[in-house]
């Protein structure tokens, strides 16, 4: 199943990069109907497009046909928050998000997978626990810059969500008041900027609360770009650290992210998990 869910996003964002001729910086595609081995949910893909039309992120939308699929392109600019996002000492890496659809494919997996809550680090405008909530997921998204996290704000109050919001450093959070099960724990950030010290730190936490973290993952979003430094045990720049915690790998998954948009390569997603 999750090769099929990659596959037809893969060939939607190959044709959009052949057909799409517009100046913005950043594009959301969304199908305008349900679409199998990518979305089949009519109410889900609904709460879809009403997250990209509450974000202001996005100011311009258009129809297009993509890989035979009628799509709304939303066309946007992030560098308000961009720029919010770097000013931040304590911040480690600026926002650059993963595709909404491929945030909804993540929260699928981790449903797939057992996972009961999502804990997204490093959230952003909080797109992955929405979709985390979506898929009857616990969420709570938690992020530093208080500007981001007032744009979540913004958009879960006109989109009804009731996701957990946290403006917040996760490094100093207490994860055991939040009642955690089974936890993902989703670090939004590249190991090489900043996403090895934000793991580093929580699993050094979750490795002293052993008593109320019997059973946890993490998700690990990777890169193979030359640009970035290699890390000697592969795995996207996570095989170190992955090593270092004795952490498995349970799934990989490559999906599309505003970072890579005009790469030819995506972006690796790393499933790991801890069994105590």
């Amino acid at each position: 199943m999750t090769s099929n869910y990659t596959q037809q996003l893969k060939l939607l964002k190959n044709d959009f990069l052949k057909k799409y001729s517009g100046q913005s910086k950043i594009q959301e595609i969304l199908p305008n109907d349900p679409v199998s081995n990518l979305i089949t949910d009519n109410f889900h893909l609904s709460q879809l497009h009403q997250f990209v039309k509450n974000n202001p992120i996005y100011y311009k939308s258009l129809q297009m046909k993509i890989n035979d699929i009628s799509c709304t392109v939303y066309e946007g600019n992030l560098d308000r928050y961009w720029l919010s996002s770097i000013e931040n000492t304590s911040s480690k890496a600026p926002f650059s998000p993963t595709w909404l659809l491929s945030a909804y494919i993540i929260s699928q997996i981790a449903k797939k997978l057992g996972y009961l809550e999502i804990v997204d680090i490093g959230s952003g405008d909080g797109r992955i626990a929405y979709c985390a909530e979506m898929n009857n997921l616990k969420s709570i998204s938690i992020e530093i810059d208080s500007q981001l996290s007032q744009l979540q704000n913004s958009i879960t109050s006109k989109t009804n969500s009731t996701l957990t919001i946290m403006n917040n450093d996760a490094t100093k959070c207490d994860f055991r008041q939040l009642e955690l099960r089974h936890p993902l724990f989703c670090i939004g950030g590249l190991s090489q900027m900043g996403g090895n010290y934000l793991g580093t730190e929580i699993l050094q936490q979750l490795s002293q609360s052993k008593k109320s973290f019997k059973k946890f993952g993490f998700l690990f979003p990777g890169t193979n770009s030359k640009k970035y430094p290699s890390d000697p045990l592969g795995s996207g720049g996570w095989g170190t650290l992955i090593g270092k915690f004795e952490l498995n790998i349970s799934t990989e998954v490559t999906l599309p992210t505003m970072w890579t948009f005009h790469e030819i390569d995506d972006t690796p997603y790393f499933f790991v998990s801890k069994n105590e």
